[in-house]
């Protein structure tokens, strides 16, 4: 059976699937002052995306919003808001069954809501990635930088990466897809932070080209 590569093809939006090895390893760089949500917004430009669906829950709410915009700007195939964390993670997890590229956002309790869904996830092995900008679980009332909900994932079956760095999310949220969509891998992924520490500051962060994208 023939197969036909996309690679070399452009979409929609003019950008060219490029092979992920000179993507990632051989393609220019350009150096830019980003804080850690809009690196998160930088990424998703280039990962090819399908479906984002979002909840506000801080320190992720910035980076949900900003992904919003790429929808607005036909990057993303489609863009919604979720009834609840629960239902973000139902949602996602219906994306994927129908083959979609998957990316979400969430934090702190909005976690530990979408817990239930997470072993079904890595069992169902559905590669969703999910941006986890770690924060208090409010026990004491806080919304401070906390990494209490790493330990629950840990349990899940899913890849958990965490980044210390702007550069980390810039580089893993790509490399991501590239980890989990691999056929003998196929596990959906937690990319972790501590929440305000990377989001809310700015970093110097080395970008690929905007008109290069990871093929779908």
């Amino acid at each position: 059976m023939e197969t036909t590569s996309v690679l070399g093809t452009k979409n929609k939006k003019g950008q060219v699937y490029t092979d992920t090895a000179f993507m990632m390893n051989e393609a220019p760089r350009t150096t830019s002052f980003y804080t850690g949500s809009e690196v998160i917004k930088e990424a998703i430009r280039r990962a090819s995306v399908d479906v984002m669906i979002a909840y506000p829950i801080t320190p992720q709410s910035e980076a949900a919003a900003l992904i919003g915009e790429l929808f607005a700007e036909g990057y993303i195939g489609d863009y919604f808001r979720g009834e609840s964390e629960f239902a973000v993670m139902s949602q996602c997890a219906g994306a994927a069954f129908g083959g979609a590229r998957v990316f979400t956002t969430t934090a702190g309790p909005g976690t530990m809501r979408g817990m239930e869904n997470f072993p079904m996830c890595a069992g169902a092995r559905l590669p969703i990635q999910m941006i986890v900008t770690c924060r208090g679980i409010n026990s004491p009332l806080s919304i401070q930088p906390d990494t209490i909900e790493i330990s629950y994932l840990l349990q899940t079956g899913m890849l958990v990466w965490h980044g210390e760095t702007a550069q980390d999310f810039y580089d893993w949220i790509l490399k991501g897809y590239m980890v989990s969509e691999e056929p003998e891998v196929h596990l959906p992924l937690a990319l972790c932070c501590d929440g305000f520490f990377v989001t809310h500051t700015k970093d110097i962060v080395n970008l690929t080209p905007s008109d290069m994208c990871l093929p779908p």
